[in-house]
């Protein structure tokens, strides 16, 4: 994935022209992970893999038993979406897009099992 390319550094880019890794700056499980199979570098973050329990109930792709944090099935409850507004100025999940700053907070909340015990909690 480019994004994590740019933002861990490793891809030279008008958007990150230090070079700067923001993942580890932001103490995200993020970056690029040598495998040591192929010995190559390959993408990853942690907390993209759980950005869709926050819409959904039940994994909404492919049969799996994973659950998600929502409390309706295919979007958050209205305590749930004002949570989401009020800690990151997301007014809807189908519209808006967590922006700067709230972006990087919610990847680190996303990481933290009170916050996740906290929204699940919001029916």
């Amino acid at each position: 994935m480019e994004f994590i390319q740019i933002a861990s550094g490793k891809w030279p880019s008008i958007y990150n022209p230090q070079r700067i890794n923001y993942f580890e700056q932001r103490q995200l499980n993020c970056g690029m992970f040598k495998d040591s199979f192929e010995i190559k570098e390959h993408p990853e973050c942690v907390p993209f893999d759980s950005l869709w329990k926050l819409r959904f109930s039940t994994y909404p792709y492919r049969s799996s038993g994973e659950m998600g944090w929502s409390s309706k099935l295919y979007r958050p409850s209205e305590k749930q979406e004002l949570f989401l507004y009020n800690n990151y100025n997301v007014r809807s999940i189908d519209e808006n897009f967590f922006l700067d700053t709230n972006f990087w907070k919610l990847l680190s909340d996303v990481q933290d099992p009170v916050w996740i015990a906290n929204y699940k909690s919001l029916r």
